[in-house]
């Protein structure tokens, strides 16, 4: 009974530690994203282009006073505590190479993926940004 009830114990340890080493990569992996998501940001922002997360894009889209529908927010609940945030439209800067476009359309699938021109030297902030309508 003394060895059964042992292996037992170790099939428990053993699944505990695959379980916690699986959810460990699992968010070591979602911490990257975030951090690389982030750096993109800063790298379009750096270059010129404007980028509109939902908050900002949700009362220019809605209006003022508008109650925005907080079902979808772009990006899962576990990224937002991981700092990410979602981003709504982008407006891109010129210069931008292809690769770089095709890697912030993968970084930012939430986000509505229509091609814009920035100005040349523009002072550009969120309110700038086209409302597509």
């Amino acid at each position: 009974m003394t060895e059964r009830t042992s292996a037992h114990h170790r099939w428990w340890q053993f699944g505990l530690f695959a379980g916690g080493t699986i959810v460990v990569c699992l968010f070591v992996w979602q911490f990257a994203l975030v951090r690389e998501r982030q750096s993109m940001r800063a790298f379009i922002k750096a270059k010129g282009g404007v980028l509109r997360s939902l908050e900002e894009w949700r009362p220019a889209r809605q209006g003022e006073g508008t109650v925005a529908v907080a079902s979808h927010n772009g990006i899962p609940f576990w990224r937002r505590w991981l700092g990410d945030e979602a981003v709504a439209d982008i407006l891109w800067p010129r210069g931008l190479v292809p690769s770089d476009i095709q890697r912030t359309q993968a970084l930012f699938p939430e986000a509505e993926q229509r091609m814009y021109v920035a100005p040349v030297n523009a002072e550009l902030n969120s309110q700038d940004a086209p409302s597509g309508q």
